[in-house]
């Protein structure tokens, strides 16, 4: 899904990824009952607006006439959420590079991250994403000692 820009500028475009492949996003138990929430009100708003509905892509997240959200007014409440956190120089993306970050972090496979991200390589996913620090590079050489130590 993009967001077009020039004459159709705020046009929602629905247009193949970079790859020319669909990609399945795989969703917590949590995640789908709030998606399942969410379609549940949008239903009750098809029946309130009636013949003045528009939903033709079938999305999930719309105003009450069925049409979609404009990026602006995600934007204007996902900045109210940010500054209501103390963190107000944080965009959009920054939240796609944290979660990268924390799930390498955090051990989680780079070919299962990187399908989940939509890149064509773990090595691109790592290149971007894998930070290392001081306390991970502690780590790692602990691990190896303790290789060492059972021979």
């Amino acid at each position: 899904m993009r967001i077009a820009s020039g004459p159709d500028k705020g046009k929602m475009m629905y247009t193949p990824l970079k790859n020319g492949k669909e990609r399945t996003i795989t969703l917590t138990v949590t995640a789908l009952n709030v998606l399942r929430e969410a379609k549940r009100k949008q239903n009750e708003m098809h029946l309130r607006a009636g013949s003045s509905w528009h939903n033709e892509y079938n999305m999930i997240f719309t105003r009450s006439n069925g049409m979609f959200v404009r990026f602006k007014t995600l934007y204007v409440h996902f900045k109210a959420i940010v500054k209501q956190m103390g963190r107000p120089e944080v965009r959009f993306h920054d939240v796609r590079h944290t979660y990268a970050t924390l799930s390498l972090q955090s051990h989680v496979d780079p070919k299962t991250l990187s399908e989940a991200l939509g890149h064509a390589t773990v090595a691109f996913t790592l290149d971007v994403y894998d930070h290392s620090n001081a306390d991970m590079r502690q780590q790692a050489a602990e691990q190896l000692e303790q290789l060492i130590c059972q021979y």
